[in-house]
């Protein structure tokens, strides 16, 4: 290296390793991942809680309704 009369020479050392390391873990629970699914499918498909438990109680309520059906015997139909 050659060396004018009149310069500076700046050095720089950067450090090895890191002095601090931050580490993220982004967590979600399984109660707010229902809770986001639930709010994307009813903003993509139209549905809210009423019209889901409209149709499930009306799922879960059918065969009671058939099973408690008579259905006639002998009836004369014209």
């Amino acid at each position: 290296m050659i060396w004018f009369d009149n310069s500076t020479v700046l050095g720089i050392q950067l450090p090895v390793e890191p002095d601090m390391v931050v580490v993220y873990k982004a967590k979600m629970t399984f109660a707010e991942f229902a809770a986001l699914l639930g709010s994307i499918a009813g903003l993509w498909l139209g549905l809210s809680v009423f019209s889901v438990s409209e149709i499930f109680f009306f799922i879960i309520d059918t065969p009671r309704r058939h099973r408690n059906r008579v259905s006639p015997v002998n009836q004369v139909v014209f």
